[in-house]
């Protein structure tokens, strides 16, 4: 019994492939596939993994699928590519009906009944997949009843059936380390930074190189019980910190990276563990860097000063919000004190940190926005990232927008896009919230082309009778009653043009 894994394309939301120039800022090898199969093949199974990342053509998918031989072939769903996964399972089954499918992932695991019911699918692995995929192959191998595995569910004679609940992977010191040989990480390279992943001014002035890198996880779970996000497993189990390095030496020595990204939940929930890791890089004289995603608290001084010690070089804080009373609503456990602290230790120390805020949240209002604003000019960070409030499956967010008639679980059957709150503002007046927050990058790095851009953007939705604006990779033609102003990000308003004009070129060039 062969079997293949798939991790499905990476593209923008509701971009057909093929259609576009895709954007790889920020993919990291599949780790969810890549930790399973290395399970799998320590039980004595036949894995082969495609990372599908980079395919830009429905022709190339079909081609790999045919060409590849499995008797078994399961793909990892997350909310935005579950349209393409969809249809990957059923350009399989259509060449390949015998061959039994498995459908695992985030997304899986949460809408796992929508999945079962309307993907080509046989079985859907709720959760952890280890043990459940390992318990559903020696069953099949042996033609048993697959009804006593656990975190399973399926269709059968035309009824739903979902087997009892799996409980989360305890020790997790027993997993074997990550085998990275089926993908090549060079692959990944340009990915690993990018100007929203850590600004060109950063990457400057710490001299922060593109390097080869690979995904490490230290712990699964996450104590917190943010609002919009869902969170499986509330228990955070981690690894002990002699097994995290053996796992980094292991790497280092067989791939030759020189970059580590940690891609925990809470790398420091636990700072005595995370210092202990710290201490062992520089102890065992590992010549990497590494940067991760952390909570505001805790973070002590002596934490951070060890961070920077064994390499890192980058930090991403979720923020959220500046307004304290919506960041005790969102259930974060933050509280404005305590992200205060966290910015002023990172600026001592002198590791590179970025806020990251989510604008749109139930309850947000332009005071909340202005507050937010001020909050960033007080902490200061090196660059802030700023989304607007997705609604994934089965987070608190989500519930309520079911609850206000807004959205419904159909809406995942007839939409790629992971969709955004818009019940209490319209989209426009979300981009201007959003606009606001991030012009602050600029504004602090006196980069007065950019805050002009992103004026401009705000202006075009309040000043719309007036003009009319077409935007472009470059920038802005600004069409101002008789006159258009053209201004490129790079050169800034370099030419003015009377009438005469069209929408597509300058047409009849008399300057003024």
């Amino acid at each position: 019994m062969r079997t293949l894994l798939v991790s499905p394309p990476y593209c923008t939301p509701g971009e057909d492939i093929g259609s576009r120039s895709v954007d790889y800022s920020g993919n990291n090898p599949p780790l969810g596939i890549l930790t399973l199969a290395t399970y799998l093949r320590r039980h004595g199974f036949e894995v082969d993994i495609v990372d599908m990342f980079k395919y830009t053509s429905w022709e190339k998918i079909r081609e790999t699928l045919n060409v590849a031989k499995y008797d078994i072939f399961g793909i990892s769903i997350w909310t935005g590519n579950h349209f393409k996964a969809k249809k990957i399972l059923e350009i399989v089954k259509e060449k390949k009906q015998n061959v039994i499918t498995l459908a695992g992932g985030p997304h899986a695991s949460v809408l796992y009944e929508q999945v079962a019911r309307n993907y080509a699918v046989d079985y859907v692995i709720r959760g952890e997949g280890e043990d459940t995929m390992l318990e559903l192959l020696e069953a099949l191998k042996e033609n048993q009843d697959v009804s006593r595995i656990a975190g399973l569910t399926y269709v059968k004679d035309g009824q739903l059936v979902n087997t009892r609940e799996r409980e989360p992977f305890s020790t997790l010191d027993d997993l074997p380390f990550t085998d990275f040989t089926d993908v090549d990480l060079n692959d990944y390279t340009e990915g690993l930074w990018s100007d929203t992943i850590i600004p060109e001014k950063l990457q400057k002035e710490y001299n922060i190189q593109y390097v080869k890198f690979a995904p490490v996880i230290t712990s699964r779970g996450c104590p917190a019980k943010c609002t919009f996000c869902f969170k499986k497993f509330g228990n955070i189990r981690m690894r002990s910190a002699e097994n995290v390095v053996n796992e980094i030496k292991q790497i280092y020595n067989q791939h030759n990276i020189k970059h580590i990204r940690f891609c925990d939940d809470t790398l420091n929930i636990n700072e005595k563990r995370l210092q202990e890791i710290c201490k062992l890089i520089i102890k065992e004289n590992i010549n990497i860097t590494w940067d991760t995603s952390i909570r505001a608290y805790p973070l002590s001084m002596d934490t951070a000063q060890l961070m920077k010690e064994s390499g890192c070089i980058k930090l991403s804080v979720g923020v959220e919000t500046g307004s304290a009373k919506m960041m005790k609503s969102i259930k974060k456990g933050l509280t404005p004190e305590k992200v205060i602290n966290a910015f002023e230790v990172c600026h001592k120390v002198g590791i590179p940190v970025i806020a990251n805020i989510i604008v749109g949240l139930p309850g947000e209002t332009r005071e909340t926005i202005q507050e937010t604003y001020q909050f960033l000019r007080t902490i200061n960070p090196d660059y802030t990232l700023v989304s607007i409030l997705l609604l994934y499956p089965k987070t608190e967010v989500y519930y309520h927008a079911k609850e206000v008639g807004f959205i419904n679980d159909s809406y995942f059957l007839e939409s790629e896009v992971v969709p955004v709150y818009c019940y209490e503002h319209t989209y426009e007046k979300l981009l201007d919230y959003s606009r606001k927050v991030f012009i602050l990058n600029f504004v602090q790095q006196k980069n007065y082309k950019k805050i002009l851009y992103y004026t401009l953007l705000r202006l075009r939705e309040r000043i719309g009778h007036l003009t009319h604006i077409y935007l472009n990779a470059r920038g802005f033609d600004l069409v101002l009653k008789d006159k258009r102003y053209i201004f490129e990000i790079k050169s800034g308003f370099s030419k003015i043009y009377k009438k005469g004009f069209n929408s597509i070129g300058y047409g009849n060039k008399n300057k003024i």
